[in-house]
């Protein structure tokens, strides 16, 4: 499977779980556009039915209520099998994140861009400096030099990863592509083979924090000059987003400080309990 086909699956299967499937895009809209919303809930009721299915028959059975869907059945469309299984066992990877115990939450912000919505990577629990974020990893794909230009071009460089360990230049898919640069993080990458590159703890990561990785000194410009992490851009911000009262995320403007984010919603939508329990 070449790095354009990777690439492409990745996207699909984060736009079929993470973004079509359990987020409403912001609380105004869940509440003032009602039938709007609902259009959301029978992909939450496929996660439930999901949880119900994996806890009773496991994830090979879970994850067939997904694989229906026909966003999915196109992406399979022309692959071969070997190819397709992959792409069932990259599903259950981004699938993952919905498990009970799962240590992580991979949540909407508004930090970068006001108008269009990023992902990023938050703590479900407390994590010592050191420690590997399990579930949190990276899949390497062998990025050729006019590839990674191409996406360069592009502004998709978040995908990119050079190893100095192989002295090689790497397009990294599945979930620890979620994880945003910060100039004081608090977690590294760390490359475990030429497959596969772990996300690990630098400093105590507590509950609710956004988990962060730096992504280089050039990154956003000259010394990252570019930079729109919550350190580089507090200070030019006129106010900062009220802290959701239930989850203390700040992700997104709420409209008030009682009212929960739309993270809230969906988490209990699929949990029944308010965040982080599960159960």
């Amino acid at each position: 499977m070449d790095w354009r086909t990777v690439l492409a699956i990745n996207d699909c299967l984060s736009t079929l779980v993470l973004s079509k499937t359990a987020y409403v895009n912001n609380l105004r809209r869940f509440l003032s556009a009602p039938a709007e919303a609902d259009n959301e809930l029978p992909r939450i009721n496929t996660i439930r039915t999901y949880l119900r299915v994996l806890n009773r028959s496991g994830s090979s059975e879970a994850t067939e209520l997904f694989s229906r869907d026909e966003t999915f059945r196109r992406l399979q469309m022309g692959l071969a099998t070997e190819e397709q299984d992959q792409v069932n066992r990259q599903l259950q990877t981004y699938l993952a994140i919905f498990r009970w115990r799962c240590p992580f939450d991979i949540l909407h912000t508004w930090q970068f861009d006001g108008v269009n919505a990023d992902l990023a990577v938050r703590a479900r629990q407390t994590f010592c400096p050191g420690q590997t974020i399990k579930g949190l990893e990276g899949r390497l794909v062998e990025a050729p030099e006019e590839a990674v230009e191409q996406q360069r071009q592009a502004d998709m460089v978040s995908s990119i990863v050079e190893s100095e360990r192989f002295g090689q230049t790497f397009f990294m898919t599945s979930l620890a592509r979620f994880v945003n640069h910060a100039c004081d993080p608090n977690a590294k990458l760390v490359v475990r083979s030429r497959r596969y590159v772990d996300v690990v703890a630098i400093k105590e990561i507590t509950l609710g924090e956004e988990v962060t990785v730096h992504y280089g000194s050039g990154y956003f410009g000259s010394d990252n000059q570019e930079c729109l992490c919550r350190i580089c851009k507090a200070p030019s911000r006129s106010s900062r987003p009220v802290p959701c009262s239930h989850c203390g995320w700040e992700g997104e403007d709420v409209e008030c400080s009682s009212a929960p984010c739309s993270f809230c919603v969906r988490h209990f939508s699929i949990y029944g309990n308010p965040w982080p329990a599960t159960t």
